[in-house]
């Protein structure tokens, strides 16, 4: 087979354009894919150009992407059609099992959705009968009906990072290959309430070798970051504006990490207010995913989050600071797992054990000109910081108060 055609049919223009590019790098050099909004746009398109597999969403404006593609199956017999949905039925699996169709559940990520339509032509050439087959998914990368012959559970197709996806919050997608070594993998953290677009950004950053925290819910957000302290952070939330800023302002607290926001429109004063909230970017959707791409990785270069690689372990005293694990450890061997703020802010102050840093410096060092002079800010990290190494927060005997300043007494 020479350049595969597939058209892919879904009214959400910002996830039609995101997975038709995940899948693209999917399936390789050798695949053209069109984009149409709607079926009635899909089927003016089938009259004028010749497509080897049709992909569409089920809940579209009018009629159903069942519908949609019945049509299609009458003029086109030999056509894959692969039938994508949030809303698994015995009805509709049913309908996709008369039709001889592809069917898979939401969310997927673009590689599986492209495995998926190997198995289909693979079992279309080699099964004389797959044209007759049920083509529903299981199991990640098997198609019922094809070469893969996987166990038919429910009989739908349901990857969820080949874990359960039935709670995607604090889902952590990694790497598959090892990074060089020494090398520390820029993490990037996602916060998306969407369960289509979530696992499309995170297969998209993924291909560039980034580490991908996604996390779905707002209220578990905060934790996951502190948690996972991430080098970069996207917000892409359909929460009110106020409930958007609350989360902007919860995480600059504790963390310079940059904040990449993606609004659904543009509103010039919840810009402004987000801005100052501490956003360090903000997109209005629909973005491309080069466009997306291409954001993240201006970010990752300019990033001024801790330079891992080029610290060596600090001491003051008993203590002991390590840039690798980025905890401090105390003199009975327990690491304390440190913020992203309060490392930066160790680090500092234990480079000089005994010496007062002036608030100036501290904040022109932490947030190298982002922020400076948010001394409430740091005076918050200072309070975190007691309750973690202090045995009595209110009498400090380590991270102390100078004159005009801070110290760390090893």
């Amino acid at each position: 087979m020479g350049t595969l055609n597939i058209l892919l049919v879904d009214d959400d223009r910002n996830l039609a354009t995101t997975l038709s590019y995940g899948l693209r790098k999917a399936m390789g050099e050798a695949t053209s894919i069109a984009v149409c909004f709607s079926g009635s746009e899909a089927l003016s398109k089938l009259e004028t150009q010749a497509f080897d597999v049709v992909i569409s969403d089920y809940n579209m404006p009018g009629q159903s992407g069942l519908e949609f593609l019945k049509r299609i199956r009458q003029n086109h017999r030999e056509m894959i059609l692969v039938l994508a949905t949030a809303y698994a039925t015995d009805v509709l699996e049913e309908g996709v099992r008369q039709l001889g169709m592809g069917y898979i559940t939401k969310p997927f990520e673009p590689s599986f959705l492209g495995q998926m339509i190997k198995g289909l032509i693979h079992g279309r050439e080699t099964t004389a009968g797959a044209k007759k087959a049920s083509l529903i998914m299981d199991k990640p990368g098997k198609a019922a009906g094809s070469s893969f012959s996987p166990q038919l559970g429910r009989g739908v197709y349901t990857n969820n990072y080949e874990t359960s996806f039935q709670e995607i919050s604090g889902q952590s997608m990694t790497l598959a290959h090892n990074p060089p070594h020494g090398r520390n993998i820029p993490k990037i953290f996602v916060v998306c309430d969407q369960s289509d677009t979530a696992p499309v950004w995170g297969y998209i950053l993924r291909q560039q070798g980034l580490i991908v925290i996604l996390e779905t819910s707002i209220e578990k957000a905060i934790d996951r970051w502190s948690t996972e302290m991430p080098d970069l952070v996207v917000i892409d939330l359909k929460v009110e504006h106020q409930e958007r800023m609350e989360l902007y302002q919860k995480f600059r607290a504790v963390s310079v990490a940059p904040i990449l926001l993606f609004l659904p429109t543009y509103h010039e004063t919840e810009i402004l207010e987000a801005y100052t909230a501490g956003v360090d970017d903000i997109v209005i959707k629909p973005i491309s995913p080069a466009v997306f791409l291409a954001k993240i990785l201006a970010w990752m270069r300019r990033s001024w989050t801790v330079p891992i690689d080029n610290l060596s372990l600090v001491r003051a005293g008993k203590y002991r600071l390590d840039p690798g694990q980025r905890c401090l450890i105390d003199p009975d061997g327990t690491e304390i797992r440190l913020t992203n703020l309060e490392f930066r802010l160790l680090h500092l102050l234990m480079s000089r054990p005994g010496f007062v840093f002036s608030l100036e410096d501290i904040t022109e060092s932490i947030w190298g000109g982002y922020g400076s002079g948010d001394q409430v800010l740091l005076k918050n990290v200072v309070y975190r910081l007691r309750k973690k190494i202090e045995a009595d927060p209110s009498r400090p005997l380590f991270l102390q108060t100078g004159q005009g300043g801070y110290s760390f007494q090893g």
